[in-house]
């Protein structure tokens, strides 16, 4: 709670925040963890986190629970995954310059293809419809279990499984028509 006491906001956007921080405060640590960070590493994660979230709190009002808790998520993750760039610049080096083992026996045409599919399906991803874009990003790209989603959405494991099918579904029509 005191991490957000020193920036100069409104009275009511500081009960707001600290509501915010109390509330979510269990789910912000448990997503820092997941990226395997140390304790510090969490509260750091968690610290940018909320000034991060502090300039953006006429947009945090108006969303919805779901909306907010999974708004939070990625900003935790982008955190986490910021701190560690800084930390260690070696091991994330630039896109151009990373090559995986698969790549070293394809062509430059082939990993030039591989690419833009990547970017391709990224695309369209964005395109898809809000439910359908978070339950796909936090299963595919982030890791979480279903009855992980579905609690953090209001949703059963089952739910999750058919949003998670439909997802999918749409992603491979959609790379087919680009």
């Amino acid at each position: 709670m005191i991490l957000f006491m020193g920036i100069p906001l409104e009275e009511n956007d500081h009960d707001f925040m600290e509501a915010l921080y109390l509330r979510y405060i269990a789910l912000m640590r448990y997503t820092a963890n997941k990226y395997g960070v140390g304790r510090q590493d969490t509260e750091d994660a968690i610290h940018d986190t909320i000034m991060k979230l502090c300039r953006h709190i006429p947009k945090l009002r108006g969303m919805s629970d779901n909306n907010l808790a999974s708004y939070i998520v990625i900003s935790v993750g982008n955190s986490v995954k910021d701190l560690l760039r800084k930390r260690h610049p070696e091991h994330y080096a630039e896109e151009s310059e990373v090559v995986s083992i698969e790549d070293e026996g394809m062509t430059v045409e082939e990993q030039a293809i591989e690419r833009m599919t990547v970017a391709a399906m990224m695309e369209a991803i964005e395109r898809m419809p809000e439910k359908l874009r978070e339950i796909i990003r936090l299963h595919d790209l982030v890791g979480w279990k279903d009855w992980e989603i579905g609690e953090l959405m209001g949703l059963s494991p089952a739910s999750v499984r058919v949003y998670l099918r439909k997802a999918r579904k749409q992603l491979g029509l959609s790379m087919m028509k680009d």
